[in-house]
């Protein structure tokens, strides 16, 4: 690769950024063009400079960038390859090596205002901006007759769209007390705009025991998708000879759009006092929107050793929409046996909105104890202490794994620890 960038001032009041890169990426060899080039641009505008806005004005800042940002493609998607086994067995290519590939591109556009004043007491941040991911990797499935399991193209163009601001306010009573606050909330709209042709009821992401995250177009990044239960003309549940409630299957186009698994609005709340030589600081963070899904809890009924199930076995019947069911019949329906039993995903599918105490801290400072303005901090901090709010039965930001669409489900996982520790800082 090969990067460049230049930078342009005003009067100490105009910037102008530049920067280009060329990458030649080995893992596009065998296409038509191992080189792709990604610019940006950024400018910058302190009105503050130009104009006098008075004296209780510190900055008022605006600012506006244009990027381009490239990715190539995972290695050896171009030219598949043998692979020996464990034995010495030679194993042929399953996917069919894609000569056409291109490198992903995500085009950003960002505009901001920033603002300080009364002496920078008050600080103020705010941005919109729009990014569009372009030419994304995908495996499709090929045609059973082509005896390949899979091929690999470019297509899609995901994008997200939302606003970030940020407040700050410091206020010094005097000279021993003083006080800091600060409030972030940021807003991202998801959509996929153009997904590939080939994929009519879309693309899955992931799936866990008819649940699925699946990719539509018109849709959005972490759409959920479950397995329901089968109900007639009237809204009632339908029962089969067994006296069980009859489930649909987990077809991509019989399932149920029950909501997206990342939230759209995300807050925070930050506050810092300091007293002489004690401080004392929280901050509270939250989530609205978005779902998880708990594969505990339907295992847990699905085995009849939850506390609702067995509460509608002491009942000796469950009511559900008007419909009598037998606890047993409904439980090992509708719950979990195993991961991939046939369970009613709606029916443990939650809200993941939630506010927490994030972190609270406690601190000391012993001046000069080391010697003139050599300083020790002690501080006792807590983090992840409790939820003020949650709807979910486990901790919504749960997840069950690394790998794209796995966040938010919940399959046994280890409960949130609440931490507590001790921290020393020093100053010299």
């Amino acid at each position: 690769a090969v990067f460049a960038t230049a930078q342009f001032g005003y009067k100490e009041g105009l910037f102008i950024d530049v920067t280009a890169r060329n990458d030649w990426s080995s893992a596009l060899a065998f296409t038509d063009n191992v080189s792709f080039f990604y610019p940006s641009v950024g400018a910058s505008f302190l009105l503050n400079k130009f104009a006098d806005l008075g004296p209780a004005v510190d900055l008022v800042k605006f600012r506006a960038s244009y990027s381009i940002v490239g990715n190539d493609v995972p290695v050896y998607m171009t030219n598949l390859l043998y692979s020996l086994g464990s034995q010495g067995s030679i194993s042929a290519p399953d996917s069919a090596p894609c000569r056409t590939l291109k490198p992903e591109m995500t085009h950003s556009i960002e505009a901001g205002v920033d603002g300080a004043i009364f002496n920078n007491r008050l600080n103020v941040s705010a941005t919109w901006y729009k990014t569009n991911t372009k030419n994304q990797f995908f495996s499709v499935a090929s045609p059973y007759e082509s005896g390949l399991r899979n091929r690999y193209v470019n297509a899609g163009n995901v994008e997200n769209q939302g606003i970030e601001m940020t407040a700050s306010w410091y206020e010094q009573f005097s000279n021993d007390f003083s006080w800091e606050t600060g409030v972030n909330f940021s807003y991202n709209n998801n959509k996929i705009v153009e997904l590939v042709d080939e994929l009519p009821n879309g693309l899955t992401l992931s799936n866990f025991g008819g649940a699925k995250i699946i990719l539509k177009e018109g849709g959005s990044y972490g759409d959920l998708y479950v397995r329901q239960i089968l109900r007639d003309e009237s809204g009632k549940i339908k029962k089969n000879d067994a006296g069980q409630p009859i489930l649909g299957d987990d077809n991509n186009d019989q399932l149920k759009h029950v909501g997206n698994m990342n939230s759209k609005v995300y807050a925070g709340w930050s506050n810092s006092f300091r007293y002489k030589n004690f401080n004392l600081s929280m901050l509270i963070d939250a989530r609205f929107g978005g779902k998880v899904i708990s594969m505990t809890e339907a295992t847990l009924d699905g085995w009849g050793v939850s506390q609702r199930s067995g509460e509608a076995r002491d009942a000796g019947s469950i009511t559900v929409d008007g419909v009598s069911f037998d606890p047993r019949a409904w439980y090992e329906t509708t719950g979990a046996s195993n991961f991939n039993s046939p369970y009613a995903n709606e029916n443990y599918v939650y809200s993941a909105t939630n506010i927490r105490l994030r972190e609270l801290s406690f601190g000391y400072t012993f001046r000069n104890l080391l010697g003139n303005g050599k300083n020790v901090t002690a501080s006792i901090i807590g983090r992840n202490l409790f939820f003020f709010y949650k709807d979910a039965p486990c901790d919504p930001d749960v997840s069950a794994g690394t790998g794209n669409g796995w966040q938010g489900i919940d399959m046994f996982a280890l409960p949130t620890s609440r931490s507590f520790g001790l921290n020393l800082k020093l100053n010299f």
